[in-house]
Order: structure tokens, then sequence, then C-alpha cells
């Protein structure tokens, strides 16, 4: 997980008081469980993929129809993006760690369609 930090450097002196009250920012990522990959493509597909997770669980929580309709087409989207990774040579690694990401993914998806029907 990478995080980053912006800090403000001053070359003059800082009187103790506005020492005290200065504040130091801290600007993270989004948390993902995303295993990192050698290949480009399947992190940009992976970020993608949360996303579209992020919005199914958003549209189970609120139960609205016309977010998953929405949705219908992202998926459609990125079931052409997977299939276009099949064709970029996946080193072996790759290939298990996509697998066994979606494999979880899948699962989870199946659950927030559970609590759909609920």
């Amino acid at each position: 997980m990478a995080t980053l930090a912006f800090v403000s450097c001053r070359k003059e002196a800082v009187p103790a008081e506005e020492a005290q009250t200065e504040k130091t920012e801290v600007t993270q990522e989004p948390k993902s469980d995303a295993p990192s990959f050698e290949n480009e493509k399947v992190g940009e597909y992976i970020k993608s993929y949360d996303s579209y997770v992020e919005d199914y669980k958003n549209a189970v929580g609120s139960k609205d129809m016309t977010k998953f309709q929405a949705l219908a087409t992202k998926g459609q989207e990125l079931a052409k993006k997977a299939q276009e990774l099949t064709t970029e040579g996946l080193s072996e690694a790759d290939t298990k760690k996509l697998n066994d990401y979606m494999q979880g993914k899948a699962k989870e998806l199946q659950e927030l369609a559970k609590k759909m029907m609920q």
C-alpha cells in the first residue's frame, strides 16, 4: 500500500506558536486488497474492477435499480477488458494472482447479490 505525505518546507525560522499550529497533511490512496502485478494493464483493470465493486455495493445498499442498470454497461466493458488481457501474454504469476483475486471478488459479488434479494 502506497502512502503519500505532503509536508510544507520553509527556509525561514517559524515562531514557536506557529510551529505548534502547523499540520502535516497525509493523503492515502483508497485501500485495496489487490496484489501487485508485473503487467501495468492488469493493475489498471483491477482498479476499474474495484471501482465497479464499490459501485455495486452502493447500489445494493440503496437498492437502486437504476444504478444496477448502469452497472450492466460497466460490467460489459470490464468483460471486454478482461478478454483483451488474455491476449497480453501475462506471466504465470500474474495469471494466478489475477485468477485468485477475481475469484474472491466473484464471491463478494455473490454475497452482495444475496443481500439485494432480501
